[in-house]
């Protein structure tokens, strides 16, 4: 989509494959160019962070360098609290002590709660948790294993939207719908349709994007009892899921978006 973005743009289009790309031997030019990663690897953050110069045209606003960008699950969770922004009550680091977790278990409403692990995707790393017992097990092979995770409370919803942010406006969204025999909406071939929502909720997701200093992205929010609550911002995001499912040309947007950017700045 990008690609064809470009074209109708006149926009040269140079796509870079972390497995091909030679770290002794890099030509690209960045200043000036449009620099956007689409992937979540870990080698493609890697590879991101080490093109970037302060003359990339990007979605992170101010120029700050992706090296500093929080991940999604813990870091920007916590952004998001110390900013007020409504999120499910969250244990963000969690300890074996029995007593410790009975009472992080009341904090969170009791059982069941989401176990979510950092560096998942389409639901990967999202486990619901519905007993004591349960928890323990789990938790001995996290944190044997060193992996960064969190506790949530879980919010009971058959559905949650995801709205796409571009600058400081909500340009699109879709509603995620659970499958049977799953709690979790996002997971393999999900069951999406294009919806709009409330004034209300596409300024939460705007200010949970622009609070990272980033200008386009994924916001999840989920609602319960016509209350919502922010889940997490994506930046890069699976935008493509929209596009098709809505019209909406989002690709062309982001590239005119980053075009007017360097018009604005030149």
């Amino acid at each position: 989509m990008l690609h064809n973005s470009c074209i109708e743009c006149n926009i040269d289009f140079i796509r870079i494959n972390t497995e091909d790309f030679d770290y002794t031997n890099n030509h690209y030019e960045i200043n000036g160019n449009i620099l956007y990663k689409v992937s979540t690897t870990t080698n493609a953050n890697i590879l991101e962070k080490y093109l970037f110069n302060s003359e990339a045209l990007t979605f992170y606003y101010p120029q700050v360098p992706p090296i500093t960008k929080p991940d999604n699950v813990i870091e920007a969770t916590i952004v998001h609290a110390q900013n007020n922004i409504r999120i499910p009550k969250t244990i963000y680091s969690v300890t074996t002590d029995k007593t410790r977790l009975n009472s992080y278990i009341d904090y969170l409403g009791g059982f069941p709660i989401i176990i979510k692990l950092a560096g998942g995707s389409h639901g990967i790393g999202v486990i619901k948790i519905d007993s004591f017992s349960s928890l323990i097990s789990i938790l001995d092979v996290l944190t044997q294993d060193e992996k960064p995770f969190i506790l949530k409370k879980y919010i009971n919803s058959p559905s949650h939207a995801r709205l796409i942010v571009l600058g400081d406006e909500v340009i699109d969204s879709i509603e995620y719908k659970t499958k049977k025999d799953d709690f979790r909406t996002n997971i393999g071939e999900p069951d999406v349709i294009g919806k709009t929502y409330n004034n209300d909720i596409n300024k939460l997701a705007v200010k949970a994007m622009n609070i990272l200093g980033w200008k386009f992205g994924g916001v999840d929010i989920i609602i319960k009892d016509n209350t919502p609550y922010l889940l997490e911002v994506n930046m890069p995001c699976f935008f493509g899921r929209t596009q098709n499912t809505t019209g909406t040309d989002i690709s062309g947007m982001m590239i005119d978006h980053l075009v007017a950017k360097t018009k604005n700045d030149g």
